[in-house]
C-alpha cells in the first residue's frame, strides 16, 4: 500500500517531504549576466552572473517533475538516476525542492533557495538579521543622550530580531538535514520497474 511521506515540524508547522526518483532528461542550462553601473566611468560597472540549470526527472509512472536550479553546483546528465525531495507545507498543494541526489555520481546536496523559501513560508523571516543589525545603531546614541527607555526598547527589539534570525538559521539547517535523511533512503531500484518495498 501507499506509505505516508516523512514529516518534519518547523516552528510548530508540519512539512511533508516527498521524494521523487527517476531518470534525468532534457538537461539544459544557461547563464544570465546582469550589468549594473556604467556611464562614462567604466570603473563603476559591476556584473553578476547567475547560472541556471533545468532538467526533468522522468518517473516510472511516466510523470515528469521539472527542476530549475540557480547557482547550485549540481552536476547531472541525461540518463542519470536522480532523486529530489519536495517540501510541501501541510494544507498546501505546492512546495519547493530542497534536496537533490544523483545516484549515478553519488552527489547529494541541499538546495539553498528552496530551504530559504520553505522556511520563510513557515513564518520565519529572512529580514530578521538585517533588522537586528540596524536596530543596534540607535542604542549608543540614545544612551549617550540619556534616553535610557528608548535604548531599552531598541535593545529588546534587537534581541527579538536576533533570536528570530537564529531560529531561521537553525530551522533551515534542520529542514536540510531532514531532506538529506529522506533522500539517502531513496533507492535507485524504483527506476528499474519494481515497486518500492514497504
Amino acid at each position: 500500500g501507499a506509505h505516508m511521506p516523512p514529516q518534519v515540524t518547523i516552528s510548530g508547522k508540519s512539512i511533508d517531504l516527498l521524494t521523487y526518483t527517476g531518470t534525468a532528461a532534457g538537461v539544459g542550462g544557461y547563464a544570465v549576466t546582469e550589468v549594473s553601473g556604467g556611464g562614462r566611468d567604466a570603473v563603476s560597472v559591476s556584473s553578476t552572473t547567475s547560472v541556471h540549470k533545468e532538467f526533468h526527472i522522468q518517473l516510472l509512472s511516466g510523470q515528469e517533475k521539472p527542476i530549475h536550479l540557480t547557482n547550485e553546483p549540481f552536476s547531472v546528465r541525461n540518463g542519470n538516476v536522480v532523486s529530489a525531495v519536495l517540501a510541501v507545507p501541510l494544507g498546501q498543494d505546492s512546495g519547493r525542492y530542497i534536496a537533490l541526489r544523483n545516484h549515478t555520481t553519488g552527489q547529494v546536496m541541499t538546495i539553498d533557495d528552496g530551504l530559504k523559501t520553505a522556511t520563510s513560508i513557515m513564518g520565519l523571516s529572512p529580514l530578521a538579521l538585517p533588522a537586528a543589525l540596524f536596530g543596534l545603531i540607535p542604542i549608543p546614541i540614545a544612551l549617550f543622550n540619556g534616553y535610557y527607555i528608548t535604548a531599552l526598547i531598541f535593545a529588546v527589539l534587537v534581541a527579538g530580531c536576533a533570536r528570530h534570525a537564529w531560529t531561521w538559521h537553525r530551522e533551515r539547517k534542520a529542514l536540510g538535514q531532514a531532506a538529506v535523511n529522506a533522500i539517502q533512503k531513496a533507492t535507485a531500484v524504483q527506476t528499474l520497474g519494481t515497486a518500492p518495498g514497504e
